[in-house]
């Protein structure tokens, strides 16, 4: 396509077209045995070739073999096979799936085409083309400089793979003993990247090797695979072996107390190698399996005592020597506990509600103290009173919870909280705290002694509520005719003094009986009510008919006029007298309409009925009016209701 820099015509590049191979196949068997000896790949390859059955198994710790156990047999010969391929360049070739051109020449672009060598024109079509640009050597990238922890006769080396996998397919670890002269291949086969997504970090590789000698200084680097064999070397990173570790630890020997609540801790360990560490670093914690926690600085090789001058209640110690390569050794632990006759802080901060269902709930500051050991909470129903513990034992938190019976007449409660330590010394009571109790005792019901009908109206006669947190009181009366309490009068507590209250009801409407009850409500809007009594009118106020209307209809082939009405539910409304009047003349009666047989025709609301009578003697040319006028069993009548008129 581009011959030393020329670019060539179409003409030229078909002149240009040379068979490199004309029919490539893969080598015999035993050229694959003769490679197995030395690559694993060789032997995958021609078993994947070869063998009637592919069956992999794993009998070694090889990274290779590894990485490839988990695929199947026949069904994975052809996957098998690339994976082989593309670990080695040498086998790829060997296979018939690599060819090296060594006829290239400098600054030119070459287009390459490989095809199956046959002669049904349906596999030819398969060819494949790619263009090569020798303008433009393949660069690979570098490699990391792994990182080394040289332990005893061990080093560990670590890199990760991340952004190099399109790159590399496999690393070699390659060893200089020899400050760099010479280098030897530390693996026999790559080290390839994991393939678990479920390792902490996927893309990093190890590669443990051993160290022959502590005297010598190693140093390591890395040689990368690329998919055609081409490798490249990377940084070096160096490290010595370390020598054995330490062939003695620490022993503690015993805590003692000192003087001013002091803690000495004693141990022992071999002089002789004293030589071989830094010294000694003691460490405490409250737990016998820890966290620990270094107290003090380093201490001497030749050191074997530590005194700590702030121990806490309770001190688990152990002591480590650390070596000359920061390795440590440690003794068990200890326990240690100065006296203490100190009591913790008093507590502060104390708050706290009280719901309506009675669940206190109390906080209160944590306290300061270091040996603390929890709290005990207490409660009283006067401010003097001596206080009881309600908390079962030792609160470990700085909050508390517990219910209140709500059947009480008292209305506040008392709390207060004192810190315990390790040693049981008990910290001074908290300030008291005072909680308002919820209200949820209705008061005493007053009580009705009486209701008489008097000349305006009726009269009640009752007593207030004992209970002192009554606020106002209601006197409520209702009818047959309409059945919610509603109220007649209110008065304010403050207006009850006198022991019996006299109250006048004016505003009954058109009902004869009436039931009358007296409510007390309380300063949480709690009600105490009083019994009922009945009350009867002896001359009630009837509510006249509502809503007459007169209007024309035919019955039986005759005009007449159809009248309707609207009238409350009362259980002792009797009847109804229809009045009329013809061509202006005087009001007479007509009819009256019994309710057993004239029932309403319907309910147009709660309590109100609806009525239609037909007046059927009447006569074209004349002019009606009429009216209507209810009757009860107690012999009262409801006033006249309005006009209604009809012509023809």
């Amino acid at each position: 396509m581009l011959d030393n820099g020329d670019s060539l015509s179409e003409t030229q590049t078909a002149a240009s077209r040379i068979v490199l191979a004309a029919r490539m196949l893969p080598q015999p068997v035993a050229v694959f045995e003769q490679m197995s000896d030395t690559s694993n790949a060789a032997g995958v390859a021609g078993a994947a070739l070869y063998e009637p059955n592919v069956e992999v198994t794993v009998s070694t710790g090889d990274a290779f073999i590894r990485a490839l156990s988990q695929a199947e047999q026949n069904d994975s010969r052809f996957g098998l096979g690339l994976v082989a391929a593309d670990a080695s360049f040498p086998v790829a070739e060997a296979m018939a799936l690599g060819y090296t051109d060594p006829t290239v020449a400098p600054n030119s672009v070459y287009e390459y085409r490989i095809a199956f060598y046959a002669t049904d024109s349906a596999l030819a079509v398969l060819a494949r083309r790619v263009q090569i640009d020798t303008r433009a050597a393949l660069t690979l990238p570098a490699l990391p400089v792994p990182a080394l922890e040289a332990g005893a006769g061990t080093a560990l080396l670590s890199w990760s793979s991340r952004g190099l996998d399109m790159y590399y397919r496999g690393y070699d670890v390659e060893r200089s003993a020899d400050g760099g002269a010479t280098w030897q291949p530390r693996n026999s086969e790559p080290v390839l990247p994991q393939e678990s997504e479920s390792a902490p970090d996927p893309t990093a590789l190890l590669y443990i090797d051993t160290l022959e000698s502590a005297e010598t200084t190693y140093q390591y680097r890395l040689r990368g695979h690329s998919i055609f064999g081409v490798s490249a070397t990377g940084e070096v990173a160096a490290g010595k072996s370390l020598p054995a570790p330490l062939a003695a630890k620490p022993e503690l020997t015993g805590i003692a107390r000192a003087d001013g609540g002091k803690l000495t801790a004693q141990w022992t360990f071999p002089s002789d190698l004293e030589d071989q560490i830094q010294g000694f670093q003691v460490y405490r914690s409250p737990f016998s399996d820890g966290p620990f926690e270094a107290v003090g600085a380093l201490l001497p090789a030749s050191e074997r005592a530590f005194t700590d001058g702030q121990p806490r209640h309770t001190n688990y110690y152990l002591v480590k020597a650390v070596d000359l390569f920061d390795r440590e050794v440690e003794s068990i632990s200890l326990l240690g506990q100065p006296e203490d006759r100190t009591p913790p802080v008093q507590v502060s901060g104390l708050s706290g509600s009280v719901p309506p269902l009675g669940a206190v709930s109390l906080q209160w500051t944590a306290n300061p103290d270091d040996d603390l050991y929890g709290y005990r909470v207490y409660r009283a129903g006067r401010l003097e009173a001596e206080y009881v513990q309600v908390s079962e034992g030792t609160v470990s938190e700085n909050a508390f919870s517990t219910q209140i019976a709500m059947n009480t007449l008292a209305e506040k409660a008392y709390f207060r909280v004192r810190a315990v330590d390790f040693r049981d010394n008990l910290g001074a009571l908290s300030d008291p705290l005072e909680l308002a109790l919820p209200d949820v005792m209705p008061p005493a019901p007053p009580h009705l002694a009486s209701v008489e009908p008097v000349k305006d109206g009726v009269k009640a006669v009752w007593s207030p509520s004992p209970s002192e947190d009554v606020t106002h009181y209601e006197v409520q009366r209702r009818s047959l005719l309409h059945p919610a309490w509603i109220p007649a009068a209110t008065i304010a507590a403050s207006d009850t003094l006198s022991a019996w209250q006299t109250t006048l009801d004016t505003e009954l409407g058109g009902a004869a009986d009436w039931e009358y009850r007296v409510v007390a409500t309380d300063e949480a809007g709690l009600t105490g009510i009083s019994p009922t009594l009945r009350v009867t009118l002896p001359n009630p106020r009837r509510a006249p008919a509502d809503r007459l209307k007169a209007e024309t209809t035919i019955a039986d082939k005759k005009m007449v006029v159809k009248l309707s009405w609207e009238y409350p539910y009362d259980p002792l409304l009797h009847e109804f007298a229809v009045y009329r009047s013809d061509n202006g003349g005087p009001m007479r009666l007509v009819r009256y309409l019994e309710l057993s047989a004239f029932p309403p025709v319907a309910v147009v609301e709660a309590g109100r009925g609806y009525f239609v009578w037909r007046d059927t003697q009447t006569e074209p040319g004349n002019a009606y009016q009429y009216r209507v006028a209810a009757r009860f069993l107690d012999g009262s009548d409801s006033p006249l209701s309005a006009v209604a008129s009809k012509a023809f």
